[in-house]
């Protein structure tokens, strides 16, 4: 279970998550839990553009940039199909980041955007043509002189965000809204049934790689 106490929500206004704001999930990927023997499963990281905050993230099928708004939309319907909720937390920066590190930090970013999610790299620990989420986030902070890290590919998302801890302030709840209700059966049939494909189709790709 998550060991730290949170003892409150965020509001979330554009202001409230600075950029360089890391993003993280509890019970999002039952998979990485059991490897990693943590509920930290995936790590993203904020940039705000235009004074909107976007999420950059590595995750199936590829790397990708969704702004917050639509993020929590998602994570909203995927908890309406499980048992039990995911939970997203932020932790802001101690510093906030100075024009230099965010130009570094949003070159590389968007430089990785579609390129392809993979484990690969963690399993073996060593870059691949692939990226895994504590990767991404870890190449990041490492490109603009945060933070210095050796092996960004061997990181877990748990690894990521304790080696970082004394960067960043505590981590603070952000609330998921509840899941639309105005959606049609079909509709949301058609979320799930698109969400389970991209699953699918990097699956097969990601077998694929591990025979080369």
């Amino acid at each position: 279970m998550h060991s730290i106490l949170l003892l409150a929500t965020l509001s979330l206004n554009a202001a409230d998550l600075e950029d360089g704001t890391l993003l993280y999930l509890t019970n999002s990927n039952r998979v990485v839990e059991t490897v990693t023997q943590s509920d930290v499963s995936h790590v993203a990281i904020v940039l705000n553009i235009d004074g909107i905050p976007y999420v950059y993230e590595a995750t199936p099928a590829v790397v990708r940039r969704i702004s917050l708004g639509a993020y929590q939309k998602e994570l909203a319907e995927s908890n309406r199909r499980r048992k039990v909720d995911m939970q997203l937390y932020a932790k802001r920066p101690k510093q906030a980041f100075t024009g230099r590190e965010r130009k570094l930090i949003k070159g590389y970013l968007d430089q990785q955007i579609d390129r392809r999610y993979s484990v690969k790299s963690f399993v073996w620990k060593k870059p691949t043509t692939g990226i895994h989420c504590a990767e991404l986030v870890a190449t990041a902070l490492h490109r603009c002189q945060r933070k210095e890290f050796v092996n960004s590919a061997s990181l877990s998302p748990h690894s990521l965000v304790t080696l970082t801890a004394q960067l960043y302030q505590p981590p603070v709840a952000v609330a998921i809204p509840h899941p639309r209700s105005d959606l049609t059966w079909c509709q949301r049939s058609w979320v799930a049934w698109s969400s389970a494909t991209r699953w699918c189709k990097w699956a097969c790709v990601e077998v694929w790689t591990f025979c080369w």
